[in-house]
């Protein structure tokens, strides 16, 4: 990422949930924070149930 010219940054873990029918899609994703945007850098989809902190430790 040496396109985003800064020396230090911040990280954003977000989890989002989406219904599609009747069925829940729930996205983990950790994001750069820059000028006010993030941009996510990695995700993965979690299984219900799966929001614990062994898989958000996983994920960092």
């Amino acid at each position: 990422m040496y396109w985003l010219e800064f020396d230090r940054y911040a990280l954003c873990m977000d989890r989002t949930n989406w219904k599609d029918g009747g069925e829940d899609i729930n996205y983990l994703a950790v994001s750069v924070v820059w000028q006010g945007a993030s941009i996510p850098i990695a995700w993965v989809c979690l299984i219900k149930g799966e929001g614990n902190l062994t898989r958000r430790s996983a994920l960092t």
